[in-house]
């Protein structure tokens, strides 16, 4: 009886023993596996849009829903769940005005697998003006002053589009709302901005590829509540991400690099009450710069290479935790400000020495311990009991 509980005590003992490896082993990967980086260029996936056996067209100029709905290239019937479809047309050598140019229409329109191209002369590729409910996907544009211009819009949606080449700007909506703007390719531009956000509120810019632009990435102005999340930003020029006057919105899991001319990766002028989290900024200026903003918050952030890593003008009440900031040239941290002002800068990792590596603002490390620490509590806790 004797050896009988005893050999049943050891059999227990053993898969006691297992449990408790395993939950070690998984932990240890954990650590290794579940980190908060920003995404690097790797995870955006460029567009590739299906313009063969595209159909030449001329122009196409819509006002009204009546003409939206008499427009003939077209299928479905403008609503929600069967929106008006205009698709694989090919509209080039337009030197005059837009190639596409739409003001209030309302229904439902997707535009997609559409080419444009060499409308030298004309102020955009695709002009939307009042509009609602207009979807533009996997279309080509290239060689136009600038590619797609909105004024007044609400609830527009822009994916998966390649614009290069082009002249001006790439995307600029002014006085709009509910806007997204996800997995675009805009490279190669000459003058103006890759992304233009004015007077707007409630936008998403989301997982964009933006390089060799001779003009800011992204300028936000005059806009609120703006999310700007695992965007790419290289080889641009002045700012990477600009804000101005802008103010609630979210800047995070971004990757900025090589910006031409150092300049800076992101900017914040006059702007409040934004969070700032999770990017990846390197080989520029200024990593990310504060110039009379106040309340803002810049955490998690990997800071590397550049001339200052985060710098501060006559800017308060902002917190600054949690980054890792390396090899900055003339400093880490710098501060100028006005005689009161008070900007929170506590337990950042500084000149290499400690990495940030954080799952949602955890740290791996002591998530680590803690985890370690529960097992070993659980273990004593059930021999603990046994004894009894």
């Amino acid at each position: 009886m004797w050896s009988k509980l005893k050999k049943e005590k050891k059999v227990k003992e053993m898969k006691t023993k297992k449990i408790i490896m395993l939950c070690i082993s998984l932990l240890i990967l954990t650590s290794f596996s579940l980190q908060a980086v920003p995404n690097d260029n790797s995870t955006i996936l460029e567009p590739i849009p299906s313009l063969i056996e595209l159909t030449s067209h001329p122009a196409i100029n819509i006002t009204g829903n009546i003409e939206m709905d008499d427009f003939p290239n077209k299928t479905g019937s403008g609503t929600a769940s069967d929106p008006y479809i205009i698709q694989f047309l090919n509209i080039s050598q337009n030197l005059l005005f837009y190639s596409i140019k739409m003001v209030n229409v309302t229904r439902y329109v997707v535009i997609r697998n559409i080419a444009i191209g060499n409308v030298v002369l004309s102020s955009s590729a695709i002009k939307l003006e009042n509009c609602a409910n207009i979807n533009v996907t996997d279309s080509y544009i290239t060689i136009n002053f600038a590619g797609i211009i909105g004024v007044n819009l609400t609830n527009c949606f822009f994916s998966n589009n390649i614009m290069e080449f082009n002249n001006g700007l790439g995307f600029s909506f002014v006085n709009s709302s509910s806007i997204s703007l996800i997995n675009n390719t805009i490279r190669s531009f000459t003058y103006r901005e890759g992304i233009l956000i004015r007077n707007s509120t409630n936008i998403i810019i989301k997982k964009n590829n933006i390089s060799q632009m001779n003009y800011p990435g992204i300028r936000i102005s005059l806009s609120n509540n703006t999310e700007i999340i695992e965007n790419y930003i290289s080889n641009v020029s002045y700012y990477g991400i600009e804000f101005y006057h802008s103010n609630n919105s979210q800047i995070k899991k971004n990757v900025i690099q090589d910006m031409r001319g150092g300049n800076e990766g992101i900017s914040l002028i006059k702007s409040n009450y934004n969070v700032i989290s999770e990017n990846i900024i390197s080989q520029t200026h200024l990593g990310i710069s504060l110039t009379l903003s106040d309340n803002n918050t810049i955490s998690y952030s990997q800071i590397s290479n550049n001339d200052y890593g985060i710098f501060l003008s006559y800017s308060d009440g902002n917190n600054v935790f949690e980054n890792s900031l390396c090899d900055n040239y003339d400093d880490d941290i710098f501060e100028e400000n006005y005689d009161g002002d008070y900007n929170s800068i506590h337990d950042n990792y500084l000149d290499c020495s400690s990495p940030v590596n954080t799952i949602s603002g955890y740290n791996i490390p002591i998530l680590l311990i803690f985890g370690l620490l529960g097992l070993i509590t659980a273990t004593f806790f059930i021999h603990s009991k046994k004894k009894q």
